[in-house]
């Protein structure tokens, strides 16, 4: 059973909600490329599990990330 298409029309709608979840992907898959942590065939991260990630991220309420600063903190090693 597969939901590739179940899949795509998600991906569809959190774009179409969310338009800057592009944006932050595309920032994270370059850093993963970089660090050569891309292919998911050798342990790294595919397109969809980033995805995913931001999603999820983008969806914590605020107050529970940073509760001193009330905004969110990113921290790129």
């Amino acid at each position: 059973y597969h939901n590739g298409i179940k899949c795509n029309h998600l991906i569809s709608e959190y774009l179409h909600k969310i338009p800057h979840i592009k944006p932050l992907v595309l920032v994270i898959k370059q850093i993963l490329y970089v660090n050569q942590l891309h292919d998911t065939y050798t342990g790294g991260l595919g397109s969809y599990s980033v995805f995913l990630m931001v999603v999820a991220f983008l969806q914590v309420p605020v107050h529970l990330l940073s509760p001193q600063t009330s905004t969110r903190v990113w921290i790129i090693v």
